[in-house]
This record gives structure tokens, sequence and C-alpha cells, in this order.
């Protein structure tokens, strides 16, 4: 099944609490062993979930496509618990973090509010006044 339809959407728990914005779909290695014929069987197609983390730096969170249990205009309602997200956040590595050449429209990555890792790419210093000749 195509997943590319939900980059872009809010991803939410069983009871609804927000999880994150889904940022990307991409194929990473079951968890399970389970031994199949190609190596194209062992890739699974995993949501990427930009959470935005208050003085740390934002982190992607690679979540199994199969937890999907419902899709909504712009909402995707996942079958896991907030408890079960913090915790995966807390085993995950930071997927997200880029350099910058590698991010394709840095708009997409830009914070909404307050400062994150990619405020640096956005802050520039302040003109310097020129002096005056008298």
């Amino acid at each position: 099944m195509k997943f590319s339809h939900l980059v872009g959407k809010v991803a939410a728990d069983k009871n609804s609490q927000r999880l994150g914005n889904i940022v990307n779909i991409e194929k990473l290695p079951r968890k399970s062993r389970q031994e199949k014929d190609s190596a194209e069987d062992t890739l699974e197609e995993h949501l990427i979930i930009l959470v935005r983390r208050l003085f740390k730096r934002d982190i992607g969170v690679a979540i199994d496509s199969e937890k999907i249990i419902k899709v909504e205009g712009n909402y995707v309602w996942l079958d896991l618990l907030k408890e079960e997200f913090e915790k995966a956040i807390k085993e995950s590595k930071e997927l997200i973090e880029r350099p910058e050449s590698e991010i394709g429209h840095k708009d997409q990555w830009k914070p909404s509010l307050g400062l994150s890792y990619s405020a640096k790419f956005y802050i520039q210093p302040r003109p310097k006044a020129k002096k005056r000749k008298k």
C-alpha cells in the first residue's frame, strides 16, 4: 500500500492526543527476524514522525505503518498510546538530523515557534551600521 499521501498530516494516538507531524515515509528493516525469500521482503514502510521538543532538538521517530487505524482529513490515528510513543522516542536514533544540503525544502523544517536545531540556518547577524564621516 502507498502511504505517500500521509506526508504532512498530523499523527495522533488512540485517545486523539497529538504525537507530531508525518514528514516522510521510509523503508526500514523489520524488527522481527522472519526468514523471507528476498532482501526486499525484509524491508517495511515506516512513518517518520517529527516530534518538536522544547529546549531540545527536534527528533524523527520511525513508527511501523501497520499501526495506522484511521485516516480522516488532516489526521492519522495510530494504534498506540502516548506513553508507548514516548518510549519509542527514547529508544530511537535521530533520523531527521541531517546536513543542510540533504534537506530538500528548508521551509518544511523551519520551526513554527521558539528555536530548535534548524533555527541556526534562519538567524542572520544584525547588519553593522556604517560610520559617518564628518
